[in-house]
């Protein structure tokens, strides 16, 4: 039986930007800094058209405590990505975005999977 790491939020981001960084191009991967007016509802995004929005939730947790805070950070993100869309824009050239991607440690439900869908389709 294998033992569930917990990530901490910033550790988790630091290790997803370290492996997106590794995984594309010099310069394809383009991280958007939170420090200075936030992040917009992004960490970063790639020049092939994909957001990446890191979250590791404050573990240990059950089944449905873990849903219902992705699924909050699902929807408050994709507001603020789509309230801050002439921000972003600015960010990403002539870059078009065509997906936005909710990256966690874990998930442990279909129930998460099917509020992404719905959210996709507004």
């Amino acid at each position: 039986m294998s033992e569930i790491k917990f990530w901490e939020g910033k550790e988790w981001q630091n290790h997803i930007e370290k492996l997106l960084k590794l995984h594309y191009p010099l310069g394809d991967y383009v991280p958007i800094p939170d420090k200075d007016g936030g992040d917009k509802g992004i960490e970063g995004f790639s020049r092939d058209g994909r957001c990446f929005q890191c979250y590791a939730a404050e573990e240990p947790l059950t089944i449905e405590e873990l849903y219902n805070k992705q699924r909050r950070k699902i929807s408050n993100d994709i507001k603020k990505f789509k309230n801050n869309q002439k921000e972003l824009s600015s960010f990403f050239g002539p870059t078009k975005i065509t997906r936005w991607i909710f990256v966690v440690p874990r998930h442990e439900t279909n129930k998460i999977v099917a509020h992404a869908e719905k959210k996709l389709k507004k």
